[in-house]
């Protein structure tokens, strides 16, 4: 059978732009001479809706193009996502018709990124399908039976952690879009394959607008893979296509650290150098390194760099704290001061934007969200979060990456850890907000431990791990070493840290901007308790293991 895969961008809420697309890349399949053309799940109005989806006559609105699809079947197959709509009940279907006779499957409402029983009901509506001597069945997500054709649609996010294969004979055609829910900024890349017997045979480009033709009998065996910079450039391009109108100018905090500079790469790279403006905002405690980092990245990217300085910001509010309020700076934590200088850096940041008519783009990572390494209302501003799903580890690897696509140094080198029985840095990780200055991090550990934890890894069961040298014999065992933590005490000085920190922070993950997720776990899909758990076990735990 000759079937034509579609990977449409969809434009989430659009149903008419959406339904124009379809039109356009049916004739376009007829023209091919498919016999079937299969669009992915909520091809007509996207997924991400919330809610839109309570909304009668939206709703009403997506289901009515169901009959304008069923009209145009007449010379080949379609197969399709979209609700049906009726007095009030709403499902998430699939759709094949075939010269105006349909058949349907519900689907199963689940709880991944978006709670769909919210939305969607249940029916155990289920059509059997037989088409040019074949026995078709439609399923959403990976979902397959044996000894049948399966068409297989799907609306779902890339995820590094995940890729989606059929464990038998089918095509798999997944959403091509950009979708904000909540807090998250999701990319669906398209990219529809091929399987017989559970075996990839080929797959069309990700990130791709098109159609693609698959002949069963005679497969072509071509396959793409997925790049995360590539998610990440269109995901950045849609969103500010979609949200912003792909004409703003885009103001970034360039300090020459790391994160900076790799969101500095993403937006020039995403939006061309013309609407990227970046401010070196200076403190007292900044070194010359970063100042050159910041400087030699930005006539990399060829990108306006303006430099200045802080201080006299920072000065006029001590003086007025001191003066106008009574206040003994002499008396303050280091931290007051600190985060005055962020907060500074991130008014003038939103002056800049003001000025310019444009937006903030933020600079955090992960793992300084989960912790709390951030200033709200200083370096937690921005629109838009494009590392917000990325470790400092995840940012390491994507340096690299840049600099062998521009095949030069853009991301200065001297930013990334030289790692041999021990951990060296030119330009180590450090926010400049006060004389000698280091995060805190224990870089690569850290970043492996919030991950495992999001990912719902057992505390008592790491700490069991520990205590038995499992864990030593595991992805943790060189970190632990390297950082002298097969010390016990200062293990469980290092956990009970890390984890205290994690949860007193929680206040902070909840107002960050939104993030461009690339992970099974990214904040916002996560929900955020406030407030200190005791675990009796934990701690008994950590005290046989102190005193072992």
């Amino acid at each position: 059978m000759k079937i034509a895969l579609s990977s449409m961008q969809i434009n989430p809420g659009d149903c008419q732009a959406n339904y124009l697309k379809m039109q356009a890349q049916i004739k376009e399949a007829i023209a091919m001479q498919a016999e079937l053309i299969a669009f992915p799940q909520n091809a007509l109005s996207g997924t991400y809706l919330g809610e839109l989806w309570q909304n009668d006559d939206f709703c009403q609105f997506a289901d009515s193009f169901n009959e304008l699809l069923i009209e145009a079947s007449d010379q080949i197959a379609i197969v399709w996502g979209n609700v049906k709509y009726r007095h009030g009940h709403l499902f998430n279907c699939a759709f094949f018709a075939w010269q105006k006779e349909t058949r349907m499957k519900v689907k199963h409402p689940e709880h991944h990124f978006m709670d769909e029983a919210l939305y969607f009901e249940d029916s155990a509506i289920d059509s059997e399908i037989e088409y040019k001597g074949e026995l078709l069945k439609l399923n959403f997500g990976t979902d397959t039976e044996a000894d049948v054709f399966n068409i297989n649609l799907d609306h779902h996010p890339y995820c590094r952690d995940l890729m989606c294969c059929l464990h038998h004979s089918g095509v798999y055609v997944n959403a091509l879009c950009v979708e904000s829910y909540g807090k998250n900024v999701f990319v669906c890349p398209g990219g529809p394959a091929y399987y017989q017997d559970g075996e990839l045979i080929s797959s069309a480009p990700f990130l791709h607008d098109g159609l693609t033709l698959i002949d069963t009998q005679q497969p072509n065996h071509q396959k793409h893979e997925l790049c995360e910079l590539d998610v990440m450039l269109y995901g950045l391009k849609t969103f500010d296509a979609q949200v912003l109108g792909g004409k703003m100018p885009w103001i970034i905090g360039l300090s020459g650290g790391l994160d900076s500079s790799v969101n500095a790469a993403l937006i020039t790279m995403a939006f061309g150098p013309d609407r990227v403006y970046a401010y070196n905002l200076a403190t007292a405690h900044n070194s010359s390194a970063t100042k050159q980092n910041a400087q030699q990245l930005a006539d990399a990217l060829g990108i306006r760099l303006n430099n200045g300085a802080i201080t006299q910001l920072v000065e006029a509010s001590r003086d007025v704290l001191c003066n106008e309020y009574g206040y003994d700076d002499s008396k303050w934590p280091s931290l007051v001061m600190e985060n005055i200088q962020a907060r500074i850096r991130g008014h003038l940041l939103s002056s800049f934007a003001a000025i310019h008519g444009g937006v903030v783009v933020n600079n955090g990572n992960k793992v300084e969200v989960a912790l709390g390494y951030c200033t709200l209302y200083g370096d937690a501003i921005g629109v838009l979060s494009p590392i917000g799903d990325c470790t400092k580890c995840d940012l390491f690897a994507l340096s690299k990456q840049i600099n062998e696509l521009y095949e030069k140094e853009v991301i200065p080198w001297n930013l990334l850890p030289e790692v041999s029985d021990k951990i060296e840095w030119e330009t180590p990780p450090s926010a400049e907000l006060k004389n000698d200055q280091l995060d805190p991090m224990k870089w690569f550990y850290h970043d492996q431990l919030l991950d495992d934890l999001l990912s719902g890894m057992d505390p008592c069961e790491y700490l069991r791990a520990y205590q038995s040298k499992e864990l030593f014999a595991g992805k943790y065992g060189f970190w632990l070493k390297l950082y002298g933590l097969d010390d016990p005490q200062e293990f469980v000085k290092d956990f009970c840290w890390f984890t205290s920190t994690l949860r007193r922070n929680a206040f902070k993950q909840l107002q960050t901007p939104p993030i461009l997720s690339l992970s099974s776990k990214p904040f916002g899909t996560i929900p955020v308790i406030q407030g200190h758990a005791v675990y009796p076990q934990c701690e008994k735990l950590l005290k046989e293991i102190t005193e072992a």
